[in-house]
């Protein structure tokens, strides 16, 4: 839970501060989209190699990379945080590090025999909601060099702390890596990579354009920073009563819910540009988008086998990734004509076509 808090600050902080500094580049708010696909295409390509090193392995090597990764990225913004070549390079480390970290502790979590897995990931979605409460409000203390302080911190602390998660090493006769196509074979792990997908696009174009879309309503840095900690306080609360509400209601059933409140969120965000509105529908949205996580991981980690959990943690993280690489930058487009109010009408209604394929699986 510390690795998490610790990894899903530093995200939230540097992510946000990045757009900041590439609007003061002159980069157009349109091109915000493919700006972050840099941060998601190097780990579209190793999100499998990853996976099947944390199987093999174990998942400490992995997570001890990611958090040298997540330095190095952080010292590069610190270096010349306002040239946009130089911006594209570090979110590509940055993505690199954060993809191996979270391969690490999906793995690490999904390998526990502990309490049921939708418990099991609600805990560990709670501590990484935690983690993206603090990253934002790290804003308040400015948008440059503190917020980039503050987040090398938190990479250390991701080292020290990757030490004591216990690593779960393959036993010598464990066969790892060659049931790729049978993961994918699976309508349950399909489906749930798919939805987990959109939701991931949908919570990378809040991060993405919701500073862009305040910088028009002439909304502070700071009072931004406050509505994306909301989304993450509210994604905490919920997460913590996920398997509660798994058992009472159905994976089918409250996912879908979460799913069309959050599209309703994306609309008045998108509509009602008052600081009142922008509150709670940030705590809408993110109860919303919240709740997918933990479900989906929960779904895909019960039907994969032992030895492979790791490999079929990072299908998700890999189908997480590609969605981050295509989406936000194809519908960042949309803002080109209708700026960036219409890229989170856009989203809306892709979160719809994600509520349809997941009201075809059986609860």
């Amino acid at each position: 839970m510390v690795h998490a808090v610790a990894v899903q600050a530093f995200v939230f902080a540097v992510r946000p501060t990045v757009s900041y500094a590439a609007l003061d580049a002159g980069v157009a708010p349109a091109l915000l989209g493919l700006l972050s696909a840099c941060y998601a295409f190097a780990p579209l390509l190793l999100a499998l190699p990853a996976g099947r090193l944390a199987d093999r392995l174990g998942v400490r090597p992995v997570l001890l990379i990611g958090g040298v990764a997540l330095s190095a990225s952080c010292a590069m913004l610190l270096t010349m945080p306002h040239r946009v070549g130089w911006l594209a390079a570090s979110l590509v480390l940055a993505g690199v590090g954060h993809l191996l970290c979270m391969t690490g502790e999906q793995t690490a979590v999904a390998k526990m025999a502990t309490k049921t897995s939708d418990s099991r990931f609600g805990t560990y979605t709670f501590a990484s909601s935690l983690g993206q409460a603090v990253g934002p409000l790290l804003l308040s203390v400015g948008v440059d060099t503190a917020v980039l302080l503050c987040a090398l911190t938190l990479s250390g602390i991701a080292i020290v702390s990757g030490l004591a998660i216990e690593s779960y090493p393959a036993a010598a006769d464990a066969k790892i890596g060659g049931n790729v196509a049978a993961l994918l074979r699976d309508r349950g792990i399909r489906r749930a990579v798919v939805v987990s997908g959109i939701v991931m696009a949908a919570v990378d174009i809040t991060v993405v354009y919701l500073p862009a879309l305040g910088t028009q309503a002439e909304f502070s840095a700071a009072f931004v920073g406050w509505v994306l900690a909301a989304r993450a306080v509210a994604s905490m609360a919920v997460r913590l009563i996920a398997g509660r509400l798994v058992e009472l209601a159905g994976r089918r059933t409250v996912l879908l819910f979460g799913m069309t409140s959050s599209a309703a969120a994306f609309v008045a965000l998108a509509t009602w540009q008052q600081q009142v509105v922008w509150f709670v529908a940030a705590m809408i949205l993110g109860a919303g988008l919240g709740v997918a996580q933990p479900i989906t991981m929960s779904a895909v980690a019960d039907r994969a086998p032992k030895d492979n959990k790791g490999t079929a943690m990072t299908l998700r993280l890999m189908g997480n990734r590609l969605s981050v690489v295509v989406l936000p930058g194809s519908i960042g487009l949309i803002a080109v004509s209708a700026g960036p109010a219409g890229v989170l009408v856009a989203t809306a209604a892709l979160l719809g076509v994600g509520s349809g394929l997941w009201a075809r699986r059986s609860a």
